[in-house]
């Protein structure tokens, strides 16, 4: 009886695992009423069993008897386990909700043929503009595969590396290559895993939270299932904050309220820290938008060490793909990203009303650099703000935490895997609004039911009226308690 007691507390991750193999084998993007019970389920399921171990579990176990002890780390040791085999088993699983593979597969064989995958659109090649010999695995059929034939690239060196080594791997095998760069993205959240463990053991939080990343349905999901670069992102900066972390252990642990603080830092360690996030830098461009938060942690000199660091290791990681010649190409992917895209956003859909009421037009040219400004703006704003700040790794996520909600908040294209780093840091910061935002995300996929891809705005403004209600009360309470 106890035995069957003990693995009862397991049931709601025997029920995860069907219900993952319906969405990731079964059920396309377009089934999107089928999709969204089953995932609600996986939340209820991920909910039941965070919440069924109790919160002094593991780290503080000497409250416990020895035996409870030993059975709530078998809880948490279970439901990494489960985590990380669920990862595995979807990387046997061609991506089933994105389209995104092809064009890695089509960048891995320019860079197996020796050309830089920036120097042309996909569509040169049998328009005229490209008057060479086709590289091997190059073809039309390819090109029809393609959701994005008419731009130039706009994925950094880590990624463009797992793109070159799947097809390596598997030179003419689509799903063969699919499962090496799944396999990198495997080991990257095995590494996540392994920071925010040790991170947590730092900010003295409970290990039971890391349970929060390792059994989200959204980042299980997305980045192992779907493949994702997110999570080499994730991994390289979680990296970074463990290193910092170790930077300034020697630091006073009093305020540091000076603009230009002076506290022991051990070097080797900080640029241990700055490689990290150049190549945090060199998966996705966005973790630059956290270095602001260092002015006022370790002074302005020191800044500028970190930053030329980040900077030497992303044009070092560029260099090794990229003719300079087509170093522009990959800002015009940039550009375009803020100018032309738009899905699934909050403050910008609000702004292109306003402005289809005004001019008549969609103004996305405008808005989407305006944006793109104020979330620049926002963030230093937020960094440089007269506030004593710590130096810590605990304070660089906090406020890690909230450029990124400004930068989703004000962006003109959110896909639901981009909230995956904020689930990372809601193991780290406390803040759990990002956990219900990756419930919401899935209303998202709406857009998917046919071919024209049209929003349905009324999906959109649930989601988004659900979580700023969660956002606002979170915060309001969190802010009262501090008060």
């Amino acid at each position: 009886m106890p035995k069957i007691q003990a693995l009862r507390k397991y049931l709601p991750l025997a029920i995860s695992l069907p219900l993952y193999v319906v969405l990731a084998c079964w059920l396309p993007r377009s089934a999107f009423y089928g999709i969204v019970p089953i995932y609600g389920l996986l939340f209820l399921c991920y909910g039941w069993y965070y919440f069924s171990i109790p919160r002094n579990a593991h780290r503080d176990g000497a409250q416990l008897s020895i035996g409870d002890g030993r059975r709530q780390r078998a809880l948490i040791m279970g439901g990494l386990g489960f985590g990380l085999l669920m990862r595995l088993g979807l990387v046997f699983v061609f991506p089933f909700w994105s389209d995104d593979i092809y064009r890695f597969i089509w960048d891995g064989r320019l860079l197996l043929a020796g050309m830089d995958p920036f120097a042309y659109l996909p569509v040169h090649f049998f328009d005229g503009t490209y008057t060479g010999q086709l590289p091997k695995g190059i073809d039309q059929a390819l090109l029809d595969q393609l959701n994005s034939p008419n731009y130039f690239t706009i994925y950094p060196a880590v990624c463009q590396f797992v793109f070159w080594l799947g097809n390596v791997c598997f030179p003419q095998d689509i799903v063969g290559a699919a499962r090496v760069m799944k396999g990198c993205i495997f080991l990257f959240e095995c590494g996540s895993l392994f920071l925010l463990w040790r991170l947590c053991e730092r900010f003295h939080i409970s290990s039971k939270t890391v349970l929060l990343y390792a059994l989200n349905p959204l980042v299980i999901l997305e980045l192992c299932g779907n493949l994702h670069f997110e999570a080499a992102m994730i991994f390289f900066t979680l990296l970074a904050i463990y290193c910092f972390g170790k930077a300034t252990r020697f630091a006073d642990p009093k305020k540091i309220e000076a603009f230009f603080p002076d506290p022991p830092i051990h070097w080797g360690w900080l640029t241990a820290s700055a490689v990290a996030l150049g190549m945090a830098v060199n998966s996705k461009l966005l973790p630059l938008i956290i270095l602001p938060f260092l002015l006022r942690q370790i002074g302005l000199a020191r800044t500028f060490f970190f930053g030329s660091v980040v900077g030497i290791v992303g044009v070092l990681g560029f260099a090794s793909i990229l003719e300079w010649r087509t170093a522009l190409h990959l800002m015009d992917s940039v550009d375009l990203y803020f100018s032309n895209f738009e899905f699934n956003a909050s403050v910008y859909y609000l702004i292109r009303g306003i402005g289809y009421g005004i001019t008549g037009y969609n103004i996305i040219a405008f808005a989407g650099s305006a944006l793109a400004v104020l979330t620049l703006i926002a963030i230093f704003t937020l960094a440089l703000k007269d506030k004593v700040f710590s130096m810590s790794a605990e304070s660089w996520t906090h406020f890690a935490q909230w450029a990124w909600l400004i930068f989703l908040l004000l962006a003109t294209t959110v896909h639901p895997w981009y909230a995956c780093v904020l689930v990372a840091f809601a193991v780290l910061t406390g803040y759990r609004f990002a956990i219900v935002w990756s419930a919401l995300l899935i209303l998202s996929y709406h857009v998917y039911q046919d071919s024209s891809y049209t929003e349905n705005l009324w999906w959109v403004a649930l989601s988004y009226a659900l979580f700023f209600v969660v956002l606002f009360f979170e915060w309001s309470v969190k802010t009262w308690n501090r008060w």
